[in-house]
C-alpha cells in the first residue's frame, strides 16, 4: 500500500516561474477571476488561463509508487478530472531521493490550466494522491457584469 505524503500542496496562479536551479515561484497567487460573460459580442464561452503549481513531499523512507490526478468540481457538484503532463501521473517515490539522506523526498509539478467559464461561482480543485484527497484549493469566476454592478 503506497504511503501518504508527508505534505501537499496545490497553489493557482498567474504563472509559475522555475530557476535554472529547479527552485519554483508563484507568481501572483489568485482566487478569484473576472469573467466576461460574453467575449467579443459572441456566443463563445470564455477559457481562463492560470497555472497550478503541485508539491508532495513523502517519508525519504518511501519506496513506492503514487498516482498524481487533478480534479475540478464545479459549483453545480458536477466533477471533471483535468488532464495534464501524461495524466494520471505516475511517480515512484524511490526515484526522488534527496542527496541528503533522511531528508523528504518528492516533487513539484507546474500545470499550466484553462479553465472553461461555463460555470460561475465557487470552484474546487483536488490533488489526488493514490486516489486519496490530499489537498484542495478554491477559486471562483465571478461575471465581469457583477464587478461592473457593484461598484
Amino acid at each position: 500500500m503506497p504511503v501518504k505524503p508527508l505534505n501537499a500542496q496545490l497553489t493557482l496562479c498567474e504563472k509559475v516561474l522555475q530557476e535554472a536551479d529547479g527552485v519554483m515561484s508563484a507568481i501572483r497567487i489568485v482566487d478569484a477571476f473576472h469573467v466576461d460573460s460574453n467575449p467579443l459580442g459572441s456566443n463563445e464561452i470564455s477559457v481562463i488561463g492560470m497555472h497550478i503549481l503541485v508539491i508532495c513531499k513523502f517519508p525519504y523512507d518511501d519506496e513506492s509508487n503514487h498516482t498524481i490526478n487533478l480534479r475540478l468540481k464545479r459549483p453545480n457538484g458536477e466533477e471533471k478530472d483535468i488532464p495534464f503532463a501524461n495524466s494520471p501521473f505516475e511517480v515512484s517515490a524511490k526515484d526522488l531521493k534527496p542527496p541528503i539522506p533522511g531528508l523528504p523526498c518528492g516533487f513539484s509539478l507546474k500545470v499550466p490550466w484553462g479553465v472553461i467559464a461555463s460555470q460561475m461561482g465557487t470552484h474546487e480543485l483536488y490533488l489526488l494522491v493514490d486516489g486519496e484527497l490530499a489537498a484542495r484549493s478554491l477559486f471562483t469566476l465571478i461575471p465581469q457584469s457583477a464587478l461592473e454592478t457593484a461598484l
